[in-house]
């Protein structure tokens, strides 16, 4: 069964149904048959003549018969500026916009509903398009915030990190001057000490060798862990 496609509308000839956004009307015979024609000719116009007599075939008609016939199909395409049946002064009537034939079984057939269906898929792939750039942007979004988080970690890393000057010998000195606190060191900066802390109010810290034990190793690392956090960067001299 063929179908005809005229801008938004689908005409049936064998049905006589034109189908325009969703809305079936049932034409007439001879509306039908005059829209067929027309499709026929395009783009040419064709003749009131040749109209009637292709239409009602020697037949007597008046002219009101042709008129109204014409008003009739136009009503049913809602073509109330008469851009799809066009009159052409002193030559006839013709289809403003060309008309496209589709065949039922072949490939290029889509009937209306199809065509519905056809745009819902197109819909749901640039749904799924969308989202798929979203998702796109949420991990280049993650990426950069990787990559700055290691940035900052690194530079507060940095600024807070506790110098080592050397500790290739022992013991090792926190906040001690050789030239301040040279009295204290002349007493223990020697074997067996291993860590040297000069302490707020002057006070002093030391642990040996003998103390380095589990708890003794806890206060040294104790100690350089609150140098690290406690910014301005600790220094650890010989």
């Amino acid at each position: 069964m063929n179908t005809i496609v005229i801008n938004d509308v689908f005409f049936t000839p064998q049905k006589r149904t034109i189908d325009r956004n969703g809305k079936v009307t049932k034409i007439r015979n001879k509306e039908s048959e005059l829209l067929s024609l027309l499709c026929e000719y395009y783009p040419e116009p064709i003749s009131r003549e040749d109209i009637e007599k292709r239409l009602w075939e020697g037949s007597y008609v008046t002219d009101n018969t042709l008129t109204q016939t014409i008003s009739n199909l136009r009503h049913a395409l809602d073509d109330k500026k008469h851009e799809l049946v066009v009159t052409i002064p002193k030559k006839g009537y013709r289809i403003g916009i060309k008309p496209e034939i589709f065949i039922e079984g072949e490939v290029q057939c889509q009937p209306y509903e199809k065509l519905g269906i056809i745009g819902s898929s197109v819909d749901k792939m640039a749904m799924s398009f969308l989202k798929g750039k979203m998702s796109f942007y949420r991990v280049c979004l993650f990426v950069l915030g990787v990559i700055f988080f290691f940035i900052f970690f690194n530079v507060a890393l940095y600024r807070y990190q506790v110098k080592l000057v050397d500790v290739n010998s022992l013991p090792i000195l926190i906040n001690l001057d050789k030239e301040q606190d040279k009295t204290f060191l002349s007493v223990y900066q020697q074997h067996p000490y291993v860590l040297l802390k000069k302490k707020k109010m002057a006070a002093m810290l030391f642990v040996n060798a003998r103390e380095t034990s589990w708890y003794a190793k806890k206060i040294i690392y104790s100690i350089l862990f609150s140098i690290l956090l406690g910014g301005g960067g600790g220094q650890l001299l010989v």
